[in-house]
C-alpha cells in the first residue's frame, strides 16, 4: 500500500518539473535583448532610425524632388449660356441636358410670326421703290431726248380741239345771253354757259403752252429735275433694302444655333416659356477647351515656369493619371477678386499666404466624363521646362 501511494506522489512532482526547464528557457531568450548594454540598445535605436530616414530620403529624392503640390485645382472650361437677341415665347427647343451638340445645330427657336410680317412689308417697299425708279429713268430718257415729232402732232391735235370747243361755248354764250336779254332764256342757264365758256378758254390756254414747250424741246432744268428724280429714286430703292436686309437679319435671329461642338450642361426654360433679349436658355461647354486651374502658394511660385510638366490626379477617378503643362502664371493673386478687401482696418496687419493662379492645359482620353468643377491635385515638376529646352 504504501510503495502504490508514493509513485504517483513521484510521477506529480516530476510533472512541474519538466514544465518549469521550459518556461526557464523561454524566459531566458526573451531576456536577452534586456541583457543587452545601454550601449548596444542606443546603436540598435539609432540604426533603425537611420533607416527610416534613409527611406524617406529615397522616397523624397526619387518621387518627391522638385515637386509642387496642389489640391487646390479643379477643371474648368469654355461654357456659354446661349440666349437669343431678340425677345419671344420659346416654341421649339431641341436639345436637352447631357446631348452632344455640333457647331451651327438648331438648339431652339423663339416665335417669329411678326418679324415674318415685317419682312414682307420690306420686300413690298422695295418692290414699289424699283418700279419709282423705272418711272423716273423713263422721265429722264424723254427729258434727254427732247420730245418725238408725233407728241407734238398730238399736242397740236388737242389744241385744235380745245380751240374749237373754246370758240362754240363763246358762241353758246353769246347766244344765251341775247336770249336773257329778251327774256326767253333763264339766268341758269346762262351761267351755265358762261362757265363752261370759261372752262373751254382754261383748256385751250393749257394746250397752247403744252404745245409750245414741246415745240421748245427740253430745257436744262427739266432734265436736271428729271435727273434728281433718278437719284431719288435710286436713294429710296437702297432705303428699301436695307430695311429687308435688316428685316431678314432680325428673322435669323430668331433660330439660335450651336456656337461650337460641345455639350448641353444645362437647360434653363421649357417650350412655351417667354425669354427675354440676353436671358440663357441652355448652357453649352467647349471640351475642347478643357483646361486645369490651379492656385499654388506664392512662396512656390519661383519654382514654377511656363512649360513645366504637371501631373494631375482626379478625385473623380482615382486611378487616373493625366499628363499636363504649364502655360499661364496669372499676375494677380485671388485676393485681388474678392468682394472683401485683404486688408485690415487702419494700425492692423495679419499676413495671410496669397495663391497665385495657374492654366494647366491637360491632355484627356476620350469618352471620360470630365468638365469643369471636377476636383484634382496637381504636381508640378519644377524645372522640366528648361531641361526639355536642352
Amino acid at each position: 500500500m504504501t510503495s502504490e501511494t508514493t509513485k504517483p506522489a513521484e510521477s506529480v512532482h516530476q510533472a512541474p518539473a519538466h514544465e518549469s526547464g521550459k518556461k526557464s528557457q523561454g524566459h531566458n531568450e526573451g531576456n536577452a535583448f534586456a541583457r543587452t548594454t545601454k550601449p548596444q540598445r542606443i546603436r540598435i535605436g539609432v540604426g533603425i532610425l537611420a533607416a527610416i530616414a534613409l527611406a524617406a530620403a529615397g522616397y523624397w529624392y526619387f518621387f518627391m524632388r522638385g515637386l509642387v503640390f496642389s489640391d487646390d485645382a479643379r477643371f474648368n472650361g469654355h461654357m456659354v449660356d446661349v440666349a437669343p437677341t431678340v425677345g419671344g415665347r420659346v416654341i421649339a427647343l431641341l436639345v436637352k441636358e447631357g446631348d452632344t451638340v455640333r457647331k451651327g445645330q438648331l438648339l431652339f427657336d423663339v416665335d417669329s410670326s411678326v418679324q415674318r410680317t415685317v419682312v414682307a412689308q420690306s420686300e413690298s417697299a422695295a418692290e414699289a421703290a424699283r418700279a419709282a425708279l423705272a418711272v423716273a429713268k423713263a422721265k429722264y430718257e424723254r427729258a434727254k431726248n427732247g420730245p418725238q415729232p408725233e407728241e407734238i402732232r398730238a399736242a397740236e391735235a388737242v389744241e385744235g380741239r380745245l380751240k374749237n370747243e373754246d370758240a362754240l361755248a363763246k358762241t353758246e354764250l353769246n347766244r344765251m345771253q341775247e336770249l336773257r336779254k329778251e327774256g326767253a332764256g333763264t339766268q341758269d342757264q346762262l351761267d351755265r354757259a358762261a362757265a363752261a365758256s370759261e372752262s373751254a378758254r382754261q383748256s385751250h390756254e393749257s394746250a397752247v403752252q403744252s404745245l409750245s414747250l414741246l415745240r421748245q424741246g427740253t430745257r436744262t432744268d427739266d432734265l436736271e429735275v428729271a435727273n434728281a428724280e433718278v437719284k431719288l429714286a435710286q436713294g429710296r430703292i437702297a432705303e428699301a433694302e436695307a430695311a429687308t436686309a435688316k428685316a431678314k437679319r432680325d428673322l435669323d435671329l430668331h433660330t439660335v444655333v450651336a456656337p461650337f461642338d460641345g455639350h448641353v450642361v444645362r437647360r434653363w426654360l421649357d417650350p412655351g416659356a417667354v425669354v427675354q433679349p440676353g436671358q440663357p436658355v441652355v448652357s453649352v461647354y467647349d471640351p475642347a477647351t478643357l483646361r486645369v486651374d490651379a492656385n499654388i502658394e506664392e512662396k512656390y511660385l519661383d519654382d514654377v515656369a511656363l512649360g513645366d510638366e504637371v501631373d494631375i490626379r482626379v478625385d473623380a477617378y482615382p486611378r487616373l493619371r493625366l499628363k499636363g503643362q504649364v502655360t499661364d502664371i496669372l499676375r494677380a493673386v485671388n485676393s485681388e477678386f474678392s468682394l472683401v478687401p485683404s486688408e485690415g482696418v487702419a494700425g492692423t496687419f495679419i499676413k495671410v499666404t496669397q495663391r497665385v493662379p495657374l492654366r494647366i492645359a491637360v491632355s484627356v482620353p476620350p469618352g471620360l466624363a470630365l468638365g469643369p468643377g471636377l476636383s484634382v491635385e496637381v504636381y508640378v515638376r519644377s524645372g522640366t521646362a528648361k531641361r526639355s529646352a536642352l
